[in-house]
């Protein structure tokens, strides 16, 4: 039996992946994953599989995991952290939004897997940190995901990916004076997940839901240091 080309196909209510139709069964289709993360919830199932095997979440692993595969994972997971008690502790923000600049910079440059100093290598959270900010993000994944399917692709594809990682590095930078209002790294954090996920599922509604955020970020930064 022949095997048939790879197609987008969508499986599930929420999960929009690359999958290969290798064969029909009961009048539907079986497919078998290519191994690209497409949406939030596979994100964050795939954080808990290495927490559960290293016991811990650091952000050597995630580069290790993510890396190699594509630039956008390595803007959400950072940003996800900013949402968890982790995100709270003194500093945090600013270690987030070096990881970020780091990326997005390496990014701008073409380099294909980013290169991360051994002082943010070790950083991470424990177990018991990330299961519980796992718990608590799983069901807005849903509801996010539900939104996520490819669309207004060109806004995700050739020189739109410098474009993200220019924005990517001014959210970061909004970062560390918005560390010092309450919540203030939100909004950032909002919109490096929405331009990471657009570039991940080639949704180009979430490209312009973080440009909006993105400009929203500079605004809130002008109102408070002016």
């Amino acid at each position: 039996m022949m095997n048939e080309p790879m197609v987008l196909q969508k499986c599930g209510a929420s999960d929009w992946r690359v999958w290969g139709a290798t064969t029909h069964n009961s009048g539907g289709w079986r497919c078998k994953v290519s191994g690209e993360t497409r949406n939030l919830e596979d994100l964050i199932r795939e954080l808990d599989d290495r927490v559960e095997r290293d016991d811990a979440l650091d952000v050597g692993g995630v580069i290790d995991a993510f890396g190699r595969r594509t630039f956008g994972p390595l803007l959400v997971i950072p940003a996800l952290l900013a949402f968890t008690p982790a995100g709270v502790v003194p500093g945090a923000p600013g270690v987030i939004a070096l990881l970020v600049l780091l990326v997005a910079v390496q990014q701008l440059c073409g380099k294909k897997v980013p290169w991360i100093p051994r002082v943010l290598r070790d950083r991470g959270v424990s177990r018991a940190k990330w299961e519980s900010a796992s718990e608590g993000l799983m069901p807005w994944a849903e509801r996010i995901d539900s939104m996520i399917e490819p669309r207004l692709e060109w806004l995700t594809r050739g020189g739109m990916s410098y474009v993200v990682s220019l924005l990517a590095i001014g959210l970061a930078l909004s970062m560390f004076p918005l560390g010092f209002v309450p919540f203030g790294v939100m909004l950032p954090a909002v919109g490096l997940v929405m331009l990471g996920l657009a570039m991940t599922a080639r949704d180009g509604v979430l490209a312009i839901v973080g440009v909006a955020a993105s400009i929203a970020s500079g605004y809130l930064v002008a109102v408070s240091l002016g």
